[in-house]
């Protein structure tokens, strides 16, 4: 349990999420037809109740003014700062929770000068998998992913549904799935866009 833990945490660091997040935003804006279609009732009350979907959508309310999702993310109790890392025309804030429950880790992506979040990543703790293949059997779509260079040997992405977020935007709701030497590793995508 402990390997699996720490194996997973490894996969959390920084470099990876932005690899990640540049992958999501091109799978996002090339998904086939089925990426119009909202996601089932059941999944989005399952991801509010255990995989910090709730929380995502309050931070997308400010979503474009980094500085407002920093304040309203470390008035959260039960999460640490982990730090930050720029690259490129992605800036990528990360935070640990105190407790390992559900996650074990959140990466806030930013993109551009105007540093406007597009995606809440939240990593998976290895303890609750079996409800993460219980949504990826729901999931609508599926795609191959570029493997994480040294962490993974490959990934696949699939598509839950979309979440409105008001008039003018949505959140799509991904699981990404990478292939380790020690099995996989999971996390979830909430990708932030204009409609």
């Amino acid at each position: 349990m402990e390997k699996a833990i720490a194996t997973a945490t490894k996969f959390l660091g920084f470099w990876c999420p932005i690899l990640l997040g540049l992958f999501v935003l091109i799978f996002v804006h090339s998904c086939s037809r089925v990426d119009k279609k909202q996601a089932a009732e059941a999944v989005i009350r399952n991801l509010k109740d255990n995989f910090f979907l709730q929380e995502a959508i309050d931070l997308s309310h400010s979503y474009d003014d980094r500085k407002k999702v920093r304040e309203s993310f470390v008035k959260r109790k039960g999460f640490s700062f982990s730090g930050s890392e720029q690259q490129e025309i992605m800036t990528v804030d990360g935070y640990m929770p105190h407790e390992l429950k559900n996650i074990i880790g959140v990466s806030l992506f930013f993109y551009g000068p105007q540093e406007k979040l597009v995606m809440v990543n939240v990593t998976v703790n290895p303890v609750v998998y079996d409800q993460i293949r219980e949504l990826i059997n729901k999931s609508l779509d599926s795609v191959e992913a570029p493997p994480q260079k040294g962490i993974s040997h490959k990934a696949k992405v699939y598509f839950l549904g979309l979440h409105p977020l008001g008039p003018s935007k949505v959140m799509k709701i991904m699981i990404r799935e990478d292939t380790m030497n020690t099995g996989p590793v999971y996390s979830i995508n909430y990708a932030i866009s204009d409609t």
